[in-house]
């Protein structure tokens, strides 16, 4: 699908044999590339996602186990947009002003760290995140938080931990 134009063309492999077999699914990457998977064979091909040239086999496995093969393929936000998620969702939890504010701050300051373009300074971002999640927990201890809530917020803390390398 072209959003500019919005044309809507078949996709095609370029050339016999590069192709899955039996296509199951396909989802555009971070990375702005098309992945393709195959049920049988098992492959995950990586097409350029604005020329739609084949680039590379991405993964591959033992194809089909009995009757079982790939089925599905997706792919998580990245780090930053994991950040504006949780960013929403303190939004979406109506805090009073001086809370959410607290909460959020950092997370802000995280988003631009992990956008710089200098892998090098994401431990910084591990540090803010270490420093929301004892926010939160200071928070739920002074009980301007729930529990729940603030298990659900540390959750998310945790999961873009792990996406960043922390």
């Amino acid at each position: 699908y072209e959003i500019d134009s919005r044309a809507l063309s078949i996709f095609t492999v370029p050339e016999p044999g590069i192709g899955p077999s039996f296509l199951t699914n396909i989802a555009f990457g971070p990375d702005g590339n098309l992945y393709v998977c195959g049920f049988v064979d098992g492959q995950v091909l990586r097409y350029d996602g604005t020329t739609g040239d084949f680039i590379d086999v991405f993964a591959h496995g033992d194809g089909a186990v009995q009757g079982f093969g790939l089925t599905s393929l997706a792919f998580s936000p990245r780090a930053p947009q994991q950040v504006e998620n949780l960013v929403e969702s303190i939004v979406s939890l109506g805090l009073p002003m001086g809370i959410a504010n607290s909460l959020q701050a950092s997370l802000k300051t995280i988003v631009k760290i992990l956008e710089d373009g200098n892998p090098a300074n994401d431990g910084a971002a591990c540090g803010k995140l270490n420093a929301f999640i004892d926010t939160v927990e200071d928070q739920v201890a002074a009980g301007a938080l729930a529990e729940d809530t603030g298990v659900s917020l540390i959750l998310q803390a945790e999961a873009i931990k792990q996406t960043v390398g922390c």
